[in-house]
């Protein structure tokens, strides 16, 4: 077919091209006319072409294996819901009575399990969707709709894991300011904070249906046509004005099917640039805390070397954060060493549902009731490096996934109406799938295995959690003080620690092994004051809160 098409616009005395749009980027006199047609057949095929946009034939032969591998790992990640259910530890969301009201709290994990698992559900239905009408020969339904809302549970996913990991971050800083100053920073009330997370991508959402919906009326409706067409004019040979007229017709609806469908687009753009955000700057300002807290544990280990190194960890009753200034002040005792990082804590626990919130609101889950989190009673270095590695790469993954997706979408939304114009556009949809496809295998088989590794989730439970954390160098021991963790209010700073209980130690010596029930005071230069005493078993110097 001839590309210049002016002698059958002549002959047939057929429409203009419709005017170009913001998204147009030919704007020379070829935009959007229809090629020089021979004979009938040569039309039939241009509109297959456009409406049925038929991609390469690998990516159809691909389409099966995508949903086979989709359904595996959602059947796998639901044996392992299963079993949490039937065992007790499985929650989705909570109640939680706080300082600013009754709040609600997500898991951060399971409901973006949950949300995932919804939309590889749908990823699943369009791949076989496709593959059964391209057998057929027939338009995709509802292409509007589908093509637009099918992303829906990526962005409720992202926005309420942000709003749990908001939870995980904030609930151990607030606990440290309490503890440090009488001055209690500003909590919005329990009431916003629902509205926020909850409203937020809902909002979002809403935004996107009415193109979703307007678009999917047209891309019906040229559906219609398009079969209408086949029916009257898919036996004759000769062309006419009649069979141009409303091959055009079809044409220039899918344009304007088009320029509509690309608002949409940009409407998720928009929402993905706020979830996004969010969650990627949650997400890795805690690993950046966890990471610092090792780090600074770490640099304790050094300083002290050949000394039992513990760190006084605040009151379990005032709730805890594992990355706080806490690990700074330490004391120094004698008692055998070894390597490693030991967790203590009488249960492993989100910081997301405090003491308090245990002990005052007992309001029901989404989910049957949960048992208590089994006790990790230790965890190497290594093991606590390997654990913070695994979230760093589950975030890594959502933040190169959704630097992917907005990439994806500046290609649908910069591609769409150019290729339709350009009557080629099986071309954009054939990049935009083959991306979205990576995206989509990629973090189905990262969510899998992040749903079913339980000790990760311990481990990173604890590592998150208000447990105590010992760390210690080359020949040293880490373990908690019982009597700094019953106790409440605050801590001397390390030099004050240090002196006092060398001073008790001493004291300790000059008397062998007799008990002491003295409890010793120091200030430090800045008059803080701390004080040591032995635990209940009389054989072991701790801190004492003051």
């Amino acid at each position: 077919m001839n590309t210049s098409s002016a002698s059958i616009y002549s002959r047939f005395n057929l429409l203009p091209p419709p005017p170009p749009t913001i998204f147009s980027r030919d704007t020379s006199p070829n935009r959007a006319r229809l090629p020089e047609f021979e004979n009938a057949q040569d039309v039939s095929d241009f509109l297959i072409k456009i409406v049925l946009r038929p991609r390469s034939p690998l990516t159809y032969e691909m389409l099966p294996f995508e949903a086979a591998y989709i359904l595996f790992l959602i059947s796998y990640v639901a044996c392992a819901i299963v079993l949490k259910i039937k065992n007790g530890s499985w929650w989705v969301i909570r109640m939680s009575l706080r300082e600013n009201g009754r709040v609600i709290i997500p898991h951060t994990h399971n409901l973006w399990t949950l949300l995932i698992g919804a939309f590889g559900i749908i990823f699943a239905a369009v791949c076989v969707l496709t593959r059964i009408c391209n057998d057929r020969q027939e338009a995709f339904p509802h292409r509007g709709l589908v093509w637009t809302l099918m992303w829906s549970p990526l962005c409720l996913g992202s926005a309420y894991q942000g709003w749990a990991l908001y939870y995980a971050e904030t609930d151990g800083q607030r606990s440290l300011t309490d503890r440090i100053s009488s001055k209690r920073r500003y909590v919005p009330p329990a009431w916003l904070l629902n509205s926020f997370f909850i409203l937020l991508p809902i909002i979002g959402t809403f935004a996107c249906l009415y193109p979703a919906i307007d678009s999917d009326k047209k891309y019906q409706a040229v559906t219609r046509l398009w079969l209408s067409w086949k029916a009257r004019y898919g036996s004759e040979q000769e062309l006419s004005q009649e069979m141009l007229l409303d091959a055009q017709q079809i044409w220039y609806d899918l344009i304007r099917a088009a320029y509509i469908f690309t608002y949409g687009q940009i409407c998720w753009f928009v929402m993905l640039i706020c979830v996004g955000t969010i969650h990627i700057l949650l997400a890795w300002r805690l690993v950046i805390n966890l990471y610092l807290h090792l780090q600074r544990l770490r640099s304790l280990c050094q300083a002290h070397t050949g000394q039992r190194t513990t760190t006084l960890a605040p009151p379990r009753s005032a709730g805890g954060s594992s990355w706080s200034k806490w690990t700074k002040r330490t004391t120094v005792a004698s008692q055998p060493s070894r390597q490693g990082m030991l967790v203590e804590a009488e249960q492993v626990r989100s910081r997301l549902v405090t003491p308090e919130s245990e002990t005052n609101d007992r309001a029901p889950e989404f989910f049957p009731p949960i048992k208590p989190s089994k006790v990790i009673t230790s965890m190497p270095r290594s093991q606590a490096d390997r654990v913070l590695l695994y979230f760093a790469v589950q975030a890594l993954t959502v933040t190169l996934g959704g630097a992917a997706l907005m990439s994806n979408l500046i290609w649908i939304i910069v591609a769409t109406q150019p290729t339709m114009e350009a009557a080629h556009p099986a071309h954009m949809e054939e990049v935009a799938w083959d991306i979205d496809a990576t995206i989509v295998l990629v973090l189905g088989t990262l969510t899998a295995i992040s749903t079913t590794h339980t000790f990760f989730e311990a481990s990173f439970a604890a590592l998150v959690s208000g447990c105590h954390l010992w760390i210690t160098g080359a020949g040293t021991e880490q373990t908690s003080g019982s009597g700094a963790a019953s106790g409440s209010g605050s801590y001397g700073p390390p030099t004050a620690v240090a002196k006092a209980f060398e001073q008790m130690r001493r004291q300790s010596m000059d008397k062998g092994s007799q008990r002491l029930s003295k409890i010793v005071k120091f200030k430090s230069e800045d008059d803080i004051e701390a004080k040591v005493g032995f635990d209940q078993s009389g054989d072991r110097l701790v801190g004492i809160p003051n």
